[in-house]
């Protein structure tokens, strides 16, 4: 997909600068729908990075899980935790952009 590291670091950082944009917004923004706006653009990438990981690392390395060292197994915490971290905010900005009332 990337064809450098450095590719991928401006991808990364504009990945988070979206998800702090939309932070800001989300809660300080003056009106509801600022507000909304900016919890879809946390949810959003919030949830694209807890799909990619979960289905493209946690799960591929949880299928030889006989074979596991003690230092996998710690990585697969890890990254069942990140992944887990990730879908939780993705849900919880989803729900606070399409609840009824918005509030601050």
């Amino acid at each position: 997909m990337f064809n450098s590291g450095s590719e991928a670091a401006a991808f990364l950082f504009s990945l988070l600068g979206i998800v702090v944009t939309g932070y800001i917004f989300a809660w300080r923004g003056k009106n509801a729908i600022a507000r909304r706006i900016g919890s879809v653009m946390v949810a959003l990438p919030s949830a694209l990075v807890a799909f990619v990981g979960t289905a493209g690392y946690l799960l591929p390395a949880l299928r030889d899980i006989r074979a596991f060292s003690k230092a996998d197994a710690f990585a697969a915490v890890i990254l069942a935790t990140i992944c887990a971290g990730a879908w939780f905010t993705a849900f919880r900005y989803v729900r606070f952009a399409f609840r009824k009332e918005h509030v601050k």
